[in-house]
């Protein structure tokens, strides 16, 4: 996606020669690059959060794996709620 971002970009700055247009090519690239800069914090961020979950589970079932089944259970049990119930209190509400 980026690629072909800057792929478009580069091909207009080139190829169209408009005289009438004024095009800081400055901000044109500043903003690729910030984009650039996200993309790759967005995936260094997602990495080291699953690096830490793993490790919190590995941690959790090597001290008591039953305290962490159990906590995972709790964990678990309102998003089934809400699963299970959800669409019966929402079809309700509407009437």
């Amino acid at each position: 996606m980026n690629i072909k971002l800057k792929e478009l970009a580069s091909n207009y700055l080139v190829k169209v020669q408009n005289k009438n247009v004024k095009i800081d090519s400055s901000f044109m690239t500043n903003d690729l690059k910030q984009v650039e800069t996200q993309r790759v914090d967005s995936e260094l961020t997602i990495i080291f959060n699953s690096i830490q979950f793993v490790a919190a589970i590995v941690s959790a079932i090597i001290g008591s794996w039953l305290l962490a089944l159990i906590f995972l259970i709790a964990s678990f049990t309102p998003a089934l709620f809400q699963i299970i119930f959800g669409p019966m209190i929402e079809s309700k509400s509407e009437k």
